[in-house]
Order: C-alpha cells, then structure tokens, then sequence
C-alpha cells in the first residue's frame, strides 16, 4: 500500500470514474485500474463493484473511503504543523548559559549581525545545561570547558560535541563590606583566613585546590551547590569566591574583584545532527566571541 494507490482510490471512490480519475491523476485507465486491484489484493477484499456501465462503492469500500479521508486530512494537517514548528524553530536560537555569567555584550553583537533572527537564552548549572542540550531544550550551551568536559563524561553523552571558546582572566570576588576592602594592594593570600566559597563540582575543587597550591594558602573551602548562593554567602562581608572575566558579579556595585594571574578556558557545547543553519548560526556566535 502507497500513497499513490490511496490517492488513486479516493478519487475513484468520491468521481465513480475510471475516466476522470485517469484525468485527474494524469495517468491512463488501466493504470487506475492496476492501482485499485493492487489496494485490494493487499486489503484481501473488494472496494468497488464494477462492470462496463458503472462502478459502485462495496460497503468495505464505503468505510474504507470514509477512513482513507480522514487520515489524508490528518496526515497533511500533521505535515503542515510539523514544517510550521520547524519553521519557527529554524527562526530561533536557544542558548544555555551556565549561572553567574554575563555575556550580554557578545549576544547583542550576534542579534545585531541576525537581526532576523529570535534568540533565547536561559541560565543553569553546568550538569543541568548538558543534561537540556540532549533533551534539545538548548542548540548550544557556554560555560567552563572542564566542566562540560567532566559532565559529558558522567552522562556518557557521546552524541554531544564540546569545543573550547575563548580563554578568560581569572578574579576573585568579595563583598565591599568585606574588611580587607580597605587594603590596597591586596592579593589571594590576604584572603587565606577567610572561606573559600567554591561550586560542588569535581572541577570547581580542583581550579581552587590547583590556585591555593600555587599561592601557597590553605583557605576553608565551603562548597556550595548554586552560583546565587555562592554570592549571597559572599555578600555576607566574610569570605570571598572564583569568577573570571564573564563573572556577572563585576557589574554589582556591592562587590568588588581583583585579577589573579591565572586563565580560565570557557567552552561552547551542542548536538550532532542539528540543522546546517543551527550550525550556522552556532558558528556565527563562536565567530564573535573569538573576535571581541
């Protein structure tokens, strides 16, 4: 059974005509015709009743027009909702950016040189970015390379494409009602009596064990699982946390930062199998990163 033989018996079925359906169809007679017996043969019964005079639907023929009907109606429907959602969503670029970054400058920057183009973006751990990435909640998602390293690891998502972005400065931040405000010059180890505020992750532990080696202090680290906790914590004027050059935290006028002489790398993730102009697009965002 084709698509052609349910075409072919629709109009028959609703023209009782072998010769406007030949017309209708731009195909000769007894092509209609080996089409109907070929939907019947594989039915296993009669859909007309015919003889040189006239062709007249069987009662199987009757339901069977009725349901070939509906389903053509429903398939097409389907067909041209599903070319509509892909529209739109060829028309949108959904980015997942990982807590506490602010990268307003180079999204502007995409939406200015795509200005036809909608875009989406949403905040979250890095875990929780890869884990929407498969679902597709996400075409390409930014955070710390090492993270998105470690959790493609631990979620075994082979399918999932990680490159690196750009390589960042690295700062430490603290609250201005934090008493070591007032000193100047001041540098990692005036904090080494103060908690360490660090993410959960695997990763997060090794970039501050790795730093605090270099600098030779051993702070409290204080593991904390959100980046708004980490700041709240923060803000309390006791304890400072890691940030790098994409750190929203150094546009709040209640913090203030210093840089420490190490990088960070940032990494961009996303899905294979995505669009040629999803990948376009991804590109276009990489392309002005790398630039700016």
């Amino acid at each position: 059974m084709n698509s052609e033989q349910i075409t072919c018996f629709i109009s028959l079925g609703t023209t009782l005509s072998f010769t406007k359906t030949a017309e209708k169809l731009f195909i000769s007679q007894s092509s209609v015709s080996k089409k109907i017996d070929a939907l019947e043969s594989e039915l296993g019964f009669l859909l007309f009743k015919r003889n040189k005079r006239s062709v007249i639907l069987t009662e199987n023929g009757k339901k069977m027009l009725s349901f070939f009907k509906r389903f053509t109606q429903e398939f097409n429907e389907e067909k041209e909702a599903s070319l509509a959602r892909i529209h739109r969503e060829e028309g949108i670029i959904r980015i997942g950016v990982i807590e506490g970054y602010n990268i307003s400058s180079y999204i502007a920057s995409f939406q200015n040189s795509c200005s036809f183009l909608e875009c989406s973006i949403d905040f979250d751990r890095i875990d929780m970015l890869m884990q929407k990435l498969q679902e597709e909640d996400f075409d390409i998602i930014i955070g710390q390379y090492k993270g998105m390293l470690q959790s493609q690891d631990l979620a075994h998502l082979n399918n999932i494409h990680v490159e690196p972005l750009k390589e960042i400065k690295r700062i430490i931040y603290f609250a201005k009602s934090n008493p070591l405000y007032n000193l100047s010059p001041l540098s990692i180890k005036d904090f080494e009596h103060q908690p360490f505020y660090i993410g959960r992750s695997k990763v997060a532990l090794q970039n501050a064990q790795y730093i605090c080696e270099q600098e030779h202090i051993k702070p409290e680290f204080r593991p904390t699982l959100h980046q708004s906790t980490i700041e709240f914590k923060v803000s309390s004027g006791n304890g400072f946390a890691l940030g790098d050059d994409f750190s929203r935290i150094k546009k709040d006028n209640d913090f203030t930062y210093i840089y420490i002489p190490y990088k960070q790398i940032v990494g961009y993730a996303y899905k294979e199998g995505i669009s040629s102009k999803k990948k376009h697009y991804i590109k276009e965002i990489v392309d002005i990163f790398q630039k700016e």
